[in-house]
């Protein structure tokens, strides 16, 4: 991405400072900075990194007739074929680029973080619900407010979409000088385990870093189980953090708030383990939770005594969540009951346990959660049979080229938790439904009595006309989503206005 305003201008021996050397007759001005050399205008500098399907550096000379006055290449020069750039354009080779471009970035748009109170949720599950209420809160709090992560990029209320969960490091830093140049003071960011392989927010000043726990899922992007949790653990080693909230009800949790920097100040939240002696005056717990389909009411045990907190938000895993988020606004200093007043008038948020709405007396409520893992298929399916008079139908299926490991436990957990269960398609992506849903059979002890209806529409379909009053269908796995992505494809498709549409042609 090359984002440039007239100010960001630098010389790149000022870029590189650190990183490597540039010589005084290579040294230019930088109007702009791209790891996409589709993008590059005249005076900017190409960023060529190693990637899973080619190199950048194939695309150096097309960046050059583009307008690229430098060109950063990762790795050692001599593993390529340079021939056919111009000689008057400097060429710098770096063997860890990726791992530098964070801080490049950061300076060539003036070190915006420094300015911003950033928030970073990492976790498997909550991340976006944990992000967007904090970015929410502080919108009210402090008059406006940032969020980058799943479901998209930029002011809380006026965000556009982004490729990935974190962004880019030239993304991400462009953003933090966007949100300075209009008065932001904050933002909350989701960072993903992707996200902290491939250093996407390393030159970032993280004043507070949430964890939320560490589930079922990415383990074809990570070697084991063990190596996930390391990379997790990895971003709360980062250079200036200085508040974690961590959730010890969970293992990996535990570990953390153990092994934290001292110099960090660590809260911690949860209800079934003793917090550390460290975090003992800084530790939240959740009292009580009262919850519907609509809304929920819970009291938290804070340091400064207790708070209540509504919102539309449901299930103890959201309440959870929402612990995590006061944590989080404490450590920035926000007064607790300010704090709890503030999250109690956040709204709900896409995707996340969200009820669509109907008039018809007879239909069932229909649930649109973005559940996609195991652990998350599980705590969503437990909080709608508590509130379910009647049956509690699951509509879900599993993604392709991803982590295959789940497929069976994801289908152990619907065939646990739901009365009814329908498997249908995902994000197919390159396999064949078919094998998908062969794979999350498996799991289950009676697959004969589970219905397979691949056209996910169909699926829906099936499931709200063949429920009624005092039912609840769950649509699990795909959330905000608003496309599917088939054989290489994109189709439109959302969870969401499907199943209003069948519901509206219900109350006909």
């Amino acid at each position: 991405m090359t984002v440039a305003f007239a100010q960001d201008r630098r010389m790149l021996s000022n870029l590189l400072a650190g990183v490597a050397v540039v010589d005084s007759h290579d040294d230019r001005e930088i109007h702009g900075i791209s790891l996409d050399s589709r993008r590059i205008q005249s005076g900017d500098c190409f960023i060529a990194l190693s990637g899973e399907i080619c190199h950048g550096a194939e695309f150096a000379k097309a960046a050059v007739e583009a307008g690229a006055v430098a060109v950063l290449i990762e790795g050692d020069p001599v593993n390529f074929d340079l021939m056919g750039l111009d000689k008057s354009t400097p060429v710098v080779c770096i063997s860890n680029l990726r791992k530098a471009v964070g801080r490049i970035a950061s300076r060539f748009f003036g070190d915006p973080s420094r300015s911003l109170d950033v928030i970073a949720v990492t976790g498997t599950n909550g991340k976006t619900t944990v992000a967007q209420l904090c970015a929410h809160a502080l919108k009210r709090l402090r008059g406006e407010a940032g969020y980058a992560g799943t479901l998209g990029i930029g002011m809380i209320n006026e965000l556009r979409p982004s490729e990935n969960t974190t962004p880019d490091p030239i993304t991400l830093q462009s953003l933090f000088r966007d949100l300075c140049h209009s008065g932001c003071k904050s933002v909350a960011i989701e960072v993903s385990s992707h996200g902290i392989v491939q250093h996407r927010v390393i030159g970032t000043m993280l004043n507070v870093v949430v964890f939320t726990n560490l589930g079922h899922d990415h383990l074809d992007y990570h070697s084991s189980w063990d190596a996930y949790a390391a990379v997790k653990k990895s971003l709360l080693r980062y250079e200036g953090i200085r508040h974690a909230i961590i959730n010890i009800d969970d293992n990996v949790g535990r570990d953390i708030a153990f092994e934290l920097d001292h110099d960090i100040c660590c809260w911690t939240y949860g209800v079934n383990h003793t917090p550390p002696a460290r975090s003992k005056a800084r530790h939240l717990k959740l009292l009580r939770y009262v919850g519907g389909h609509k809304r929920s009411t819970l009291v938290v045990g804070t340091p400064s005594g207790q708070v209540e907190i509504t919102t539309p938000l449901i299930g103890d895993f959201n309440a959870q969540n929402l612990v995590a988020s006061l944590g989080a606004l404490m450590a920035l200093g926000v007064d607790v009951n300010i704090a709890a007043d503030a999250l109690s008038q956040t709204p709900a948020i896409a995707g996340r346990m969200q009820t669509i709405e109907t008039n018809s007396t007879e239909a069932p409520v229909v649930v649109i959660d973005y559940a996609h893992t195991p652990e998350g298929l599980v705590h969503v399916l437990a909080t709608l049979k508590s509130i379910t008079s009647r049956h509690l139908v699951c509509v879900f299926g599993c993604g392709g080229d991803r982590d295959a490991t789940k497929r069976g436990p994801m289908g152990r957990a619907a065939e646990q938790g739901a009365d009814i269960v329908i498997v249908t398609s995902d994000n197919p992506r390159g396999e064949d439904n078919g094998d998908i849903a062969a794979a999350i059979l498996l799991g289950m002890r009676e697959p004969e009595r589970v219905q397979v209806i691949h056209d996910r529409a169909r699926a829906i379909e099936s499931a709200i006309k063949t429920a009624g009053a005092g039912d609840t269908v769950l649509v699990a796995g795909k959330g905000h989503e608003v496309s599917q992505e088939i054989a290489g494809m994109r189709y439109r498709f959302s969870d969401i206005e499907v199943a209003a549409q069948i519901l509206e042609g219900q109350a006909q």
